[in-house]
């Protein structure tokens, strides 16, 4: 009886295994740069070019490292994220914000989005930090081939 598992005669005895997955279609290593932008201001602090490299595994996780050089010294850049099959991306930038004057800076982490494609990747961050009794708008993008 070809229906009965047991019978040496059924073609197929066991399913078919799952296939693997397809590898992540953007997978890959991306250079490029990125622009900070502090108190509204409308000028880059960012004095370097060709200043981030992102990496995007075969699951579609981002990560990249930067460091946006600016007087008196550099604020660091992490990137995290992860880049859907659509080639949307959604995570987190921290870096450290000089935060007065005196050099005094802090770490803090900002929600960014972006997309991936055939002409490379492009991330942006839009947010603001609060201290007690004001805030300091601080916009970001990068963009990486």
């Amino acid at each position: 009886d070809p229906s009965d598992p047991s019978d040496p005669s059924d073609p197929d005895p066991e399913p078919d295994p799952e296939p693997e997955p397809e590898p992540y279609a953007w997978a890959g290593d991306y250079e490029g740069s990125t622009e900070i932008y502090l108190w509204g201001n409308g000028w880059n602090i960012c004095q370097n070019s060709e200043n981030v490299d992102f990496e995007i595994d075969s699951d579609g996780a981002l990560i990249g490292t930067g460091s946006c050089e600016s007087w008196p010294d550099a604020y660091p850049m992490n990137f995290e994220g992860i880049a859907d099959e659509a080639g949307v991306i959604t995570g987190t930038i921290t870096t450290e914000i000089y935060i007065d004057t005196s050099g005094s800076t802090e770490s803090h982490t900002f929600d960014l989005v972006g997309e991936v494609g055939q002409d490379g990747l492009w991330l942006s961050w839009d947010d603001a930090i609060e201290f007690d009794y004001w805030e300091m708008k601080v916009d970001g993008a990068a963009w990486a081939e």
